[in-house]
């Protein structure tokens, strides 16, 4: 079976196809389809808070992904580190002023998943002890989203109806973050992190190393099954807001 050949030299591109990459379209999709969820789980939607909160969380998604690259330089080294930095607070700033209007004109109650989000993604990225796990992901980025939206809407606590879709999220979740446990990443030429000994993504028993030779057809399956997974996903999105 033939192996994926590790990246040796950084190809060439251009800055906005480095912007482009830090997009992480595979794993910013989801995020915003379990919002999407989570909102129309209510009986009665208000369309412009659904707007603000999705620009809300792209911005503050966004910021996160430009931070990360800032302190780490593996996904885009055309963008400069002063960009990211400016991107991430510019989104910082338009994501919390966003939850702070939303605080005030809807439901307070709002405070608790917003806090939730905001104490696990920073525990979590910068890889606080006990809050680097995947149960803080799953909640973070992948139930959160749903009882947040849902709560935005209503006011309420989850009814059994929703913890099922946010336990739902939280499994889909952590089958996104291991399906990039098969996945070849190619960074060998820019990744900062002590390769064999560090894993980005995935259970305990792949490793960077592993990553890094994985045969062709592996990394060809994974990146087609999590395509499929956006695809049940947006299925499922689009089922809960017609019904």
């Amino acid at each position: 079976m033939k192996l994926r050949e590790p990246r040796t030299k950084i190809p060439e591109e251009t800055y906005w196809q480095g912007m482009a990459k830090l997009f992480h379209p595979l794993m910013f999709a989801p995020i915003l389809m379990l919002c999407t969820i989570g909102t129309f789980l209510s009986n009665e939607v208000d369309h412009f808070v659904y707007l603000l909160e999705l620009v809300g969380v792209s911005a503050v998604v966004i910021a996160n992904y430009h931070l990360d690259e800032g302190l780490e330089k593996t996904t885009a080294p055309s963008v400069p580190k002063s960009h990211n930095i400016i991107i991430f607070l510019v989104g910082f700033v338009i994501g919390w002023s966003i939850a702070g209007y939303l605080m005030k004109t809807t439901y307070i109650i709002i405070i608790v998943p917003i806090m939730i989000a905001a104490v696990g993604g920073a525990g979590y990225n910068m890889d606080i002890p006990y809050m680097h796990n995947r149960v803080v992901y799953s909640l973070v980025w992948g139930g959160t989203p749903i009882f947040g939206s849902y709560m935005l809407q209503t006011g309420q606590w989850p009814n059994l109806t929703v913890i099922m879709f946010t336990i739902f999220g939280m499994l889909l979740a952590i089958k996104l973050f291991w399906n990039w446990s098969l996945r070849t990443c190619g960074r060998l030429a820019v990744c900062k992190k002590a390769h064999y000994e560090r894993y980005c993504h995935g259970p305990d028993t792949t490793f960077c190393g592993d990553r890094l030779t994985m045969p062709k057809p592996v990394n060809n399956t994974m990146k087609t099954l999590q395509k499929l997974d956006l695809i049940i996903l947006f299925c499922l999105m689009i089922g809960v807001v017609v019904m």
